[in-house]
């Protein structure tokens, strides 16, 4: 066990525990001690970088995963653009694993570019990165599809998109998901632009952004209330990943410059 305390972490919202440099977190209104149901993980700025790239090799990466016993070969990823792009990935007739684009419709076998994956494969892990933008894992114990998904500030809506997505594919419903909004950064940190300010009090909350200061959260609980989840199913975590150093944070390492190194988090879901 880390020597991390889990007091850093929101008591209202706080459903995990702090493990080999990482949170386990636990969808809400689920008895996990009755069931088999998908966990959830973000790893720490402890765990080092989790950059991922389709071309890069990233032995931390690999290290990290194998440490928790998750084998690297189950790892679905997408390489991060910064989109509202999602991908439902599956075995085909083939048993080959594919992605299958919402936006686009392709289906590829490796290398894809984009910010969500979903699925029903117990055997698969869907993977993103974060360092500032919102991870949010989302869950339907009913139709089995779970997922993660990358909503930094340009791919806000991304959630919408994925449970779009799981109605389409798998007649997954709104009402049934089970939702976690995870650490990222927050209102207290996150300034911004009178522009990105009227951007996304037109089309999110109309008080997602006050003072140029944006919520991220509000932006996503708006999204996640006009797709039709309902609040009692949603997690939202408190911890601003800027303010608190044990989260890697963009902005809090590298103060904006893109040349500095900064710690990418990894944030998985999948039955390990």
């Amino acid at each position: 066990m880390s020597h991390l305390n889990l007091d850093i972490f929101d008591k209202s919202t706080s459903l995990g525990e702090i493990e080999n440099n990482c949170i386990k977190l636990c969808f809400p209104n689920l008895k996990y001690e009755n069931k088999n149901y998908p966990r959830c993980l973000l790893s720490l700025k402890s765990a080092g970088s989790m950059r991922f790239r389709n071309a890069e090799h990233n032995q931390n990466r690999i290290d990290f995963f194998t440490s928790l016993g998750i084998d690297i070969k189950r790892i679905r990823q997408p390489e991060l653009i910064h989109s509202k792009e999602v991908f439902n990935c599956y075995f085909d007739e083939n048993q080959l694993p594919v992605f299958e684009s919402f936006l686009e419709g392709k289906i590829q076998t490796e290398k894809v570019f984009g910010d969500g994956i979903i699925t029903t494969e117990k055997s698969f892990v869907p993977v993103i990165t974060v360092a500032d933008c919102v991870p949010i894992w989302f869950y339907d114990p009913i139709s089995t599809v779970f997922g993660v998904v990358h909503s930094g500030w340009k791919g806000t809506g991304i959630i919408g998109n994925a449970i779009e997505f799981a109605t389409k594919k798998y007649g997954a419903k709104p009402e049934n998901f089970r939702i976690i909004i995870g650490p990222h950064i927050h209102d207290c940190c996150y300034k911004v632009d009178s522009e990105r300010e009227q951007y996304f009090n037109t089309n999110f909350a109309s008080d997602s952004c006050v003072n140029n200061m944006l919520s991220l959260e509000k932006a996503n609980l708006y999204v996640l209330e006009q797709t039709g989840v309902l609040p009692e199913n949603i997690i939202a975590y408190k911890n601003c990943t800027s303010c608190q150093e044990v989260f890697g944070s963009f902005r809090r390492e590298t103060g904006g410059n893109l040349e500095i190194p900064f710690t990418v988090m990894s944030a998985a879901i999948g039955y390990f």
